[in-house]
């Protein structure tokens, strides 16, 4: 709006003025107008209660939009404005939409948008879509800048966050909530009305509208165009217009049909916003889900059941429908209280469950049937999934302390092959219009969300060290997983005279307490590798005398039964690993003058060992690591689990 020096510009500008004024001095102590910034504002959107209104208000004047009262004219946006108005009951719908988890997934809108054209491609649309909203985002025009960054920060504070300034964004995981969906189809539909308007004199562009208006009247692209001028000078999708120029939808003759097209996305958006405004449960059969203490079997099974009906209660709404349905070409009658049958249901874990930091402390149950995608409500408009604690990893006391934590369950139900659809498409004669069958390729869908305890139990020793009950006091200390190997070319086999490359292995693990001296400190879960015959060979010097020679078994190994510990200072561990070592007997035939005759070595098998000292300084978190080798050729590695 510009203040120019015309006195009624002047009038008008004080007059928005003062308004504002008032409208702030009758919020109230605890409503004042949210902070200006996008983050803060759908933060507080996102949140519901009594703040959201407030909000999104401020949000949609932020970015240029007029809110229009049901009994009066426009709440005048910010400068410059975007020259486009929602009715006060649109914000109303979006809310209680949003309260819902109501959503459209961006493919599915996008293929929405594609009806009626073969010309266009859904995926293209999508792109395109993202890319427009990139770009906006980065506008010299404010406006226009905020309404981009709002969108963006709903996105980054779902309950499945994305980010759709990234330009390597999945539009697969893009699910945009009813505000986002407004947004985004109010700026699409004015660009696309303007942009297929007739050149000669624009006849055709639209007053501004500022009489009262009942609810539930702006179904058509005019109506939503405030200001022509404002609306054409502050364009959202520039790319989208490019790509449907480059489709053939610019010319005269695809006038009537576009302009269609576009009224039909309006009509199409709020009957999305009015359909998720209905209602859905979700319980448990229990006051909460307790987690095992064993590493050996999952906890407590508990049922969820989720239910979804239809519920007329609010006669506005109600009034809303009929007129949507009703200029949709349905039979708003069939519109009764009751279950939404044969409905698509999806659930996902969105607290509690596995992550990519580990695994979580819930899941669904894994019983055949319990699969937790692609179901169906039942004839009673429910469904029921089974969900557990996960067992321990390793066993806990009997006496562990209490830990409560948060679960989260997410639902989403989508009405494409519900029943309640069929019925509405037999009432319409088999022949649905343009803007009821785009709402339902949009998805029409619910996305609820149910919080629960899950009674969890404090492991006495924190990740990474384990326990021990001792004499005197139960008592934790780190685990620290050894591997190491005996890598040596040219190991000698006693007097025979014999060499050979020699590989063996062990692995163990380690438990290294805290007690002072290391008392108490333990080894388990020795595993060996022993070395086979690799290369036999014989010495240097030794072939000219010896015609040929033979192993009795396997070359020289140790095999690791027993541990012993040494003690500790305040970071070296000293243990020793003891097993059989076994040298196999070797037959050599030592040439004479006339032939060659035998000599063997009955080899032996004896009590060995190795020794090694763990550096605890060097394993100071999880995950840290090191290796060393020392003079008999062992190479030792060692890890804190």
């Amino acid at each position: 709006m510009s203040m120019g020096g015309k006195p009624h510009g002047v009038a008008r500008w004080l007059f928005v003025a003062v308004l504002w004024a008032l409208l702030g001095s009758c919020s109230g102590p605890g409503n004042k107008p949210p902070a200006d910034d996008p983050r803060s504002l759908a933060e507080q959107v996102l949140a519901g209660g009594a703040g959201a209104q407030a909000a999104l208000e401020q949000a949609l004047r932020l970015s240029g939009f007029a809110v229009r009262a049901s009994g009066g004219g426009p709440v005048e946006p910010a400068e410059p404005a975007q020259g486009l108005v929602f009715e006060a009951w649109d914000l109303g719908a979006m809310l209680a939409s949003l309260a819902n988890g109501g959503s459209a997934t961006l493919p599915d809108f996008a293929a929405a948008l594609a009806l009626g054209f073969p010309e266009l491609e859904a995926p293209q649309l999508a792109a395109t879509i993202a890319a427009d909203l990139r770009e906006a985002a980065q506008s010299p025009q404010p406006e226009k800048r905020f309404w981009a960054q709002f969108i963006t920060e709903l996105g980054r504070q779902a309950a499945l966050p994305y980010d759709l300034l990234d330009p390597a964004l999945d539009p697969t995981a893009v699910s945009l909530d009813p505000v986002q969906l407004g947004l985004i189809v109010y700026r699409l539909t004015a660009d696309v009305w303007l942009f297929v308007q007739p050149s000669s004199g624009g006849a055709r562009l639209p007053a501004p509208k500022t009489a009262s208006q009942p609810p539930c009247t702006l179904t058509e692209t005019q109506a939503l165009i405030l200001d022509a001028a404002a609306a054409a000078s502050s364009i959202g999708f520039g790319q989208m217009l490019d790509y449907l120029s480059g489709k053939g939808l610019k010319g005269a003759e695809k006038y009537a049909k576009v302009v269609a097209w576009v009224n039909a996305a309006l009509s199409a958006v709020k009957l999305v916003w009015s359909w998720a405004a209905f209602k859905g449960e979700i319980s448990m059969d229990g006051p909460e889900l307790v987690r095992t203490k064993s590493a050996a079997a999952d906890g407590e099974l508990r049922k969820v059941t989720a239910k979804f009906r239809l519920d007329l209660g609010n006669a506005q709404m109600v009034n809303c429908l009929r007129i949507l349905f009703n200029g949709a070409g349905l039979d708003f009658s069939l519109w009764n209280d009751g279950p939404i049958k044969n409905a698509g249901v999806d659930w996902l874990i969105l607290q509690g469950g596995t992550t990519s930091r580990g695994l979580g402390y819930i899941k669904f149950d894994e019983a055949e049937g319990n699969w937790p995608i692609d179901r169906r409500t039942d004839g009673e408009g429910k469904d029921v999934i089974a969900i557990e604690g996960v067992r321990q990893k390793r066993n806990l006391p009997a006496d562990a302390e209490r830990w409560d934590r948060p679960g989260k369950l997410h639902v989403k139900v989508s009405l494409k092959t519900a029943d309640v659809v069929q019925d509405l498409i037999d009432a319409a004669g088999g022949v649905l219009s343009l803007p009821a069958e785009m709402a339902f390729r949009i998805g029409f869908g619910f996305a609820y969300t149910f919080s629960f305890n899950v009674v969890d139990w404090k492991d006495p020793c924190e990740p990474g060290v384990s326990r021990a009950v001792g004499a005197q006091a139960e008592v934790c200390g780190v685990l620290v997983h050894a591997t190491a190997s005996f890598n040596w070319a040219g190991h000698l086999i006693q007097t025979a005279g014999i060499i050979a490359d020699v590989q063996d292995r062990f692995e163990a693990d380690l438990w290294l307490s805290p007690v002072p001296g290391g008392q108490g400190s333990s080894v388990s879960g020795i595993q060996n590798a022993p070395s086979t015959e690799a290369n036999p060979r014989l010495g240097e010097d030794l072939e000219h005398g010896v015609c040929s020679f033979q192993l009795g078994g396997d070359y020289e190994h140790l095999t690791l039964d027993s541990w012993r510990f040494f003690g500790a200072t305040e970071k070296d561990y000293y243990f020793e690993l003891t097993g059989i070592a076994s040298v196999p007997p070797a037959t050599l035939y030592i040439r004479s003058d006339n032939n060659c005759i035998p000599y063997t070595d009955p080899g032996y098998t004896g009590r060995s060992g190795i020794s090694f000292v763990v550096d605890l300084s060097r394993l100071q978190k999880l995950g840290d690591t090191y290796t060393f080798s020392d003079p008999s050729r062992w190479e030792f590695r060692f890890e804190r689990r």
